[in-house]
């Protein structure tokens, strides 16, 4: 009787990007984050997607400001930020719709 070794070869751990929506009309509570449930603000999105890669599309429209969003980093001018990236490779479009 023949015998076979069998090789088994592991695989690195990825994760798959993930593209996340934002328009003025989303829910940062109730929406996903997809096109047909997307988040509200552009800081939600931020903090939801992973280290590396993630997309953000902001839809066209008037984004107000949210005390509730406020992330207490101050910029190097002595500014607030509106929205803040820390130890993330994000990028983020404007203009889907």
């Amino acid at each position: 009787m023949k015998h076979r070794r069998l090789f088994a070869e592991l695989l690195e751990d990825r994760a798959l990007l993930t593209t996340f929506a934002v328009a003025p009309t989303g829910s940062d509570s109730a929406g996903t984050g997809s096109a047909s449930s997307p988040f509200r603000t552009i800081q939600h999105a931020v903090n939801v997607a992973a280290t590396g890669g993630d997309s953000i599309l902001v839809a066209g429209g008037t984004y107000t400001y949210e005390a509730s969003q406020e992330t207490g980093v101050t910029s190097a001018t002595g500014t607030r930020n509106v929205v803040t990236i820390v130890n993330k490779n994000v990028s983020i479009f404007g203009g889907y719709s």
